[in-house]
């Protein structure tokens, strides 16, 4: 989904996917520790250090039968993913919004074709 917030005091959106059911808990692992593992965790990356954010991963260890070591263990551990960016309370909002939700589009198209495929 896309998500958009507004208050006195802050405007945020993001993109991403709250919560996976079962079977896109399933697609998404596979995905990932799979050949489009890297790709995703380069867009992730390339986002956060463009100022988006990510919630910590919901659990401690990669899960079964994942090697505890996979190179896409951050991504493995997840049940959900969004990424989030809090626009400057001086950015001009028609602007920002475009840019922000422009630079999220190749993440939620990457996100929509590992979990709906």
């Amino acid at each position: 989904g896309w998500f958009f917030g507004i208050a006195p005091d802050y405007v945020t959106l993001g993109a991403g996917l709250m919560m996976f059911d079962k079977a896109a808990l399933e697609n998404w692992r596979a995905g990932v520790a799979g050949s489009s593992g890297a790709d995703v965790a380069a867009t992730v990356s390339a986002l956060m250090a463009n100022g988006f954010r990510m919630d910590d991963p919901q659990l401690k260890r990669v899960p079964a039968p994942y090697d505890k070591d996979h190179p896409q263990g951050a991504l493995l551990r997840r049940k959900s993913i969004a990424l989030w960016q809090d626009l400057p309370s001086d950015a001009p909002l028609p602007a920002s919004i475009s840019q922000g939700f422009s630079a999220l589009w190749p993440f939620q198209s990457m996100l929509q074709d590992q979990i709906f495929v």
